[in-house]
């Protein structure tokens, strides 16, 4: 985690990397604030709600991107051949089937919209619709 600061327009929001895109350490010397986990708590995001570990902080995100949105229904309209791989593979541990027939395959999940689920829903290729919020909905369809 960097934690950056009111520079980037996101008073302490942490910025996360794969560990998977690490081509190259370096041994620097510099020691590392233990406690930073801990303080994620403080949070300009999370810091009104019960986060308890660090690992709380994704309950409501899909990836590790955070975000200040607030938690939202999304709702998605897929096409119906979708609704196999969408109920194997849910997209979150929120999701719930809405509709399930011949012509539409619906789900809903509460999450924080973040760019990880901008993406998620973009590399659908056009099987996918986003029903509410508007405005994602509209942040996709731009």
């Amino acid at each position: 985690a960097i934690i950056k600061g009111e520079t980037t327009g996101r008073k302490n929001m942490p910025l996360l990397f794969g560990i998977d895109r690490i081509v190259q350490t370096v041994q620097t010397g510099k020691t590392f604030p233990k406690d930073i986990f801990q303080s994620l708590s403080t949070y300009t995001a999370w810091s009104k709600e019960n986060k308890k570990a660090p690992m709380d902080l994704f309950d409501d995100v899909i990836g590790v991107r955070f975000t200040d949105e607030a938690v939202q229904e999304v709702i998605l309209k897929f096409n119906p051949e979708q609704a196999p791989f969408i109920k194997s593979q849910p997209w979150h541990g929120t999701q719930e089937v809405i509709t399930d027939n011949k012509k539409e395959f619906t789900i809903s999940i509460c999450v924080r919209p973040n760019d990880d689920l901008l993406t998620l829903i973009l590399s659908q290729h056009g099987n996918v619709e986003v029903v509410a919020p508007d405005a994602l909905r509209k942040n996709i369809i731009t």
